[in-house]
């Protein structure tokens, strides 16, 4: 896994549910823009759909479901 780690972006890993640790880990940077990579991405999407993560949902159970 570790030689194949530079074909997945932080985005990606995400997506597969890697955790914060691991993300960094594996890419090389701190789990601090690991969490602002994150935050980014959740921002970006509720400009897309406003009505989302109007519960108090985070970024990781909408992509479980999604």
């Amino acid at each position: 896994m570790r030689d194949a780690s530079f074909l997945l972006s932080p985005k990606t890993l995400i997506k597969l549910h890697f955790t914060v640790s691991q993300i960094a880990v594996l890419s090389a940077i701190s789990p601090t823009s690991v969490y602002q990579q994150k935050s980014r991405m959740k921002k970006r999407i509720q400009t897309l759909e406003p009505e989302l993560f109007t519960d108090g949902e985070t970024l990781d159970e909408w992509l479980n479901e999604w």
